[in-house]
């Protein structure tokens, strides 16, 4: 994200804006981003004026049930994966939390079908479960069962008459 306040232009995103934006991030910010991740946060950082100033920890949070769901599918045999566009040091956090051992991480939105395709080419059958709008290129990929967690409700009522 890109701002203006007070005529300074800030900086407020990943280490890669920081990076291509040429702001000096610092070792002692750096070892805090690193902290954070490996709490299973994402790192957003904020620079302004040539260098990094701050740096806060985002993070979902889990369903209670997540680590018992994960375990129910590998009791069924299936190999959970988790594609995310998460930096990997967070992706790895989560999903040692939640029992999954293969992750892809830092996956762009557009990527994750490429990545279903490459899953589908090593003989897999996908199952895609997707929770934002980033998710729906893939949820989209032909031949992949796709759901969509958590789901949402409609409800309609019959028309009444009088």
């Amino acid at each position: 994200m890109r701002a203006e306040l007070d005529g300074e232009v800030v900086f407020v995103g990943r280490r890669k804006l920081m990076y291509e934006q040429e702001l000096e991030l610092s070792e002692s910010l750096e070892q805090v981003a690193l902290a954070l991740e490996e709490q299973g946060r994402t790192a957003v950082f904020a620079g302004w004026a040539g260098s990094v100033r701050g740096v806060l920890g985002v993070a979902d949070v889990l369903k209670d049930n997540a680590r018992e769901v994960v375990r129910q599918m590998h009791d069924m045999g299936l190999e959970v994966a988790m594609i995310t566009g998460d930096n990997r040091r967070t992706a790895e956090a989560i999903a040692e939390e939640v029992g999954i051992q293969r992750v892809l991480a830092e996956v762009l939105p557009e990527d994750k079908v490429t990545e279903i395709k490459r899953l589908q080419a090593e003989g897999k059958v996908v199952a895609m479960v997707g929770d934002g709008i980033n998710d729906a290129p893939a949820l989209c990929r032909p031949t992949s069962a796709s759901l969509s967690a958590p789901a949402p409700t409609w409800r309609s009522s019959p028309p009444t008459s009088r």
